[in-house]
């Protein structure tokens, strides 16, 4: 819907006080053309998923599938937003109502936090990848690491997601950290919920892929300061070792 998260051209709704002089955006994609496309996936039971970063594209994207969910329904689709980094409380609850997953990569804000302050001020730079919010409303975001934009370290992603640090731009957001439990949940069984594969992996149970990974640590019970640490040191693909340290 418009461009990368990394500059100033992530598509506002309106500029504070508090970030004068920051552009408010470039939308790259046209609505009409966002609509058409929506349309046809529905019609033809596609999943669909738009990158929408700023404020203003995630709006017109929700407004759009809203609009589009009286003719023909999305809810049970899973259809979803990329890494919709700064949304309102509208743009929350049409989530929830029409069932939109948010893709969250938390890691964006480990790797490009200190542009983050500088293009989109600290006000917004806090309020980025809202993930407590989300959860605490009822939706279920789903984890991942966008690397190679973020490194794609999952443990690394798991750090940030439950302390908030960054790689310079010391912690943003602390009051939007989840617990350990919610971001593992967010990495395992909410991303596959996300991909509609939840009956075939996310969690170890008979009849499901035996997709596993043996860690160095029990990422629920260390101190959160050192998940960045855990490393894996085995690997199991559909029941065969293809990694050990």
């Amino acid at each position: 819907m418009h461009a990368t998260t990394s500059t100033g051209v992530v598509w506002y709704r309106q500029v504070s006080a508090s970030n004068a002089g920051i552009i408010e955006g470039i939308q790259v994609t046209p609505l009409a053309k966002v609509k058409a496309v929506s349309a046809y996936a529905c019609d033809n039971c596609w999943r669909m998923s738009v990158h929408t970063v700023g404020d203003q594209a995630i709006r017109n994207v929700l407004d759009a599938w809203d609009t589009l969910n009286k003719k023909c329904p999305i809810a049970n689709k899973r259809w979803g937003l990329e890494h919709p980094d700064l949304p309102g409380s509208k743009d929350i609850a049409l989530m929830k109502k029409l069932g939109i997953i948010p893709y969250m990569q938390t890691s964006h804000n480990y790797t490009l936090g200190i542009g983050w302050l500088e293009y989109w001020g600290k006000d917004r730079a806090n309020k980025s990848i809202p993930n407590r919010t989300l959860i605490d409303a009822g939706l279920r975001p789903s984890g991942g690491t966008d690397a190679p934009v973020t490194p794609y370290n999952p443990f690394l992603a798991m750090w940030v997601d439950v302390t908030r640090g960054t790689a310079t731009a010391g912690v943003l957001g602390k009051d939007q950290a989840v617990t350990p439990l919610e971001s593992l949940r967010m990495h395992t069984i909410w991303a596959a919920r996300g991909l509609m594969m939840r009956d075939r992996i996310g969690s170890i149970e008979r009849g499901k892929y035996a997709d596993l990974a043996v860690i160095s640590d029990d990422v629920l019970a260390i101190d959160p300061a050192k998940l960045k640490d855990v490393r894996a040191e085995m690997t199991i693909l559909n029941g065969k070792v293809v990694y050990r340290c």
